[in-house]
């Protein structure tokens, strides 16, 4: 997988930013990050959402769910959180969102979701995609993509 170069990404994110101004909503009650929101993180989405669930207390984890999936009509591997299942937060945005307008405006496809201790199982101390991730976005891809013929 080639990467955008690092600037270039940036200015991406911010225009997906300010497009998606529309489906922004303020942060969940209980929850308070107490994070800079004019950072964008790009490259850095399983490392801020698995440090969302690393950094939350025992009743906050209970509201959380770690999604992995694929973003912007099948194109990326991303992974978020949602919150109380109405309300993404999305790590490299910096930004919570209303859930339904997140997926619809990014064209998401959720290859899997974890509750918090599963995440704190099987990623800790390591900011990317698990091993059983990996096994169910191959899955997904074998059932929704065409391989291409020679």
């Amino acid at each position: 997988m080639r990467l955008t170069p690092y600037e270039e990404t940036y200015k991406g994110l911010a225009q997906i930013r300010e497009k998606m101004s529309k489906y922004e909503v303020s942060e969940p009650d209980g929850i308070n990050m107490q994070e800079a929101k004019r950072i964008i993180r790009p490259h850095r989405c399983f490392e801020m959402a698995q440090k969302f669930v690393y950094n939350s207390s025992k009743e906050i984890r209970d509201r959380l769910t770690y999604v992995y999936g694929l973003w912007s009509k099948g194109q990326h591997e991303h992974a978020w959180i949602e919150i109380d299942n109405n309300v993404v937060y999305d790590g490299v945005l910096n930004r919570y969102y209303e859930k339904e307008g997140y997926y619809f405006y990014n064209d998401i496809a959720v290859i899997r979701k974890k509750d918090t201790d599963t995440v704190i199982k099987e990623h800790f101390g390591n900011y990317s995609a698990s091993e059983n991730d990996l096994l169910a976005l191959k899955e997904y891809t074998e059932a929704h993509f065409k391989p291409i013929s020679d």
